[in-house]
């Protein structure tokens, strides 16, 4: 009976580390799709004040900032005491379909700016057919993704905006997948950001180049790009970590990024703080009126 006390210990041991280890990982993952506080939906319970201005930014993950530096809630703390108040309509996986069948909610906030960053999952399932299989089951999709279908769920989102609501609009292009540049994925995301210019060139609307602005920072930059985002078990091991790093070992996102040598992201997808803060003055400056500069230029 003796002898056998250590292996019940032992036992004993595995079982609470793998439950200990279940319930971080189960905690992760629930702050990691938890809906902001300040979504459409509870706004929208709220009164609101005489004089406030409501800003909605609507977008994917990098927007909803569970797993992304959360530039909604940066720009609120920021502005609030101008007298802005900041609505969150990000959802994690969103392409521009999956927007365009929320614009109802945004609409109701009946704000006077609204910024739109759409489009990095497009690009996404555009360029790597696994993923497109998996957006279609998981954000019901009627087609696959593909840089066309984007276009035209974009230029939709935008004719619902601007023929529903009194609000200033900008677009954003895409921010850089990957590490490296010019890679193929690269490729696909300048295209990408080349749909927003022209959407924000026809319909006339801001334009705000995020993608021009990390583009030529990182140019610039002595960093040089250790990974490309491709399909495979690294690129989405980093994609699945980020936010354990974050939630449970309470790391910023630039150590995140400097842990294994990123520049701009956590995980090559989701902004980092420095490429997060970059986003949030581009924004304020469009938000405080000093964006009549930005808007879309000539091809």
């Amino acid at each position: 009976m003796l002898a056998c006390m250590p292996c019940s210990a032992l036992g004993l041991g595995l079982t609470v580390g793998l439950v200990g280890g279940g319930l971080a990982l189960a905690y992760a993952g629930v702050r990691s799709i938890r809906h902001p506080a300040n979504r459409p939906s509870e706004y929208r319970k709220s009164s609101r004040s005489s004089g406030t201005r409501i800003v909605v930014c609507a977008g994917d993950s990098i927007t909803h900032g569970a797993v992304s530096f959360d530039y909604v809630a940066a720009l609120d703390a920021r502005m609030a005491p101008l007298g802005f108040r900041f609505v969150n309509a990000g959802i994690n996986g969103d392409l521009a379909w999956n927007l365009a069948r929320r614009v109802d909610g945004i609409v109701a906030c009946d704000p006077d700016v609204i910024t739109v960053l759409i489009g990095t999952n497009d690009v996404m399932g555009s360029t790597v057919p696994a993923m497109a299989r998996g957006q279609r089951i998981a954000k019901g999709l009627p087609q696959s993704a593909s840089l066309e279908w984007y276009e035209e769920n974009l230029r939709g989102v935008v004719a619902r905006l601007q023929s529903e609501t009194r609000a200033r609009i900008a677009l954003l292009t895409l921010p850089l997948l990957g590490d490296v540049l010019d890679s193929p994925i690269d490729d696909a995301v300048r295209r990408g950001s080349d749909i927003v210019r022209r959407v924000a060139r026809d319909t006339d609307v801001t334009l705000l180049d995020f993608h021009e602005l990390l583009d030529s920072r990182a140019r610039a930059s002595t960093h040089r790009g250790r990974a490309d985002f491709r399909p495979g078990a690294r690129s989405f091991w980093w994609m699945a970590r980020a936010p354990l790093y974050r939630y449970l070992g309470r790391m910023s996102f630039d150590r995140i990024s400097d842990g294994i040598g990123l520049q701009f992201t956590t995980d090559l997808v989701h902004l980092n703080e420095r490429s997060g803060q970059a986003l949030v003055s581009l924004v304020e400056e469009f938000v405080r009126g000093d964006g009549a500069a930005r808007q879309s230029p000539s091809e």
